[in-house]
């Protein structure tokens, strides 16, 4: 029977074969590059949702302003301009979901 040279991570104490090394030498712990990975995905979600939440906010604030706008008078270039900046929010919106591949949430109202 073989002998094999074996490294446990001092951080968690995972042991895996001193064959895999890194490219320059030294080792990395798959475990806890793992637990790294997932905290850094948390952040990148927390980021994301944070932005989506942003965007949505735009929009149903130019909304309002643009529906105000065509209640008091519909044909007035001010209520031309409501509507211009809300069909640009509604654009950025969408281009910022489509950019982070995210599919806008259905209308339920």
């Amino acid at each position: 029977m073989t002998d094999v040279a074996l490294w446990s991570c001092p951080d968690c104490a995972f042991t895996f074969d001193a064959v895999h090394t890194d490219v320059g030498g030294g080792y990395s712990c798959p475990a806890c590059a793992e637990s790294r990975l997932s905290a850094a995905l948390a952040v990148l979600r927390a980021q994301r949702d944070a932005t989506l939440a942003e965007c949505d906010a735009a929009v149903a604030e130019y909304d309002k302003a643009a529906a105000e706008a065509t209640t008091r008078d519909a044909d007035s270039p001010a209520a031309a301009a409501r509507r211009g900046l809300a069909g640009g929010a509604f654009l950025m919106a969408t281009a910022v979901r489509a950019a982070l591949g995210v599919q806008p949430e259905p209308d339920n109202g």
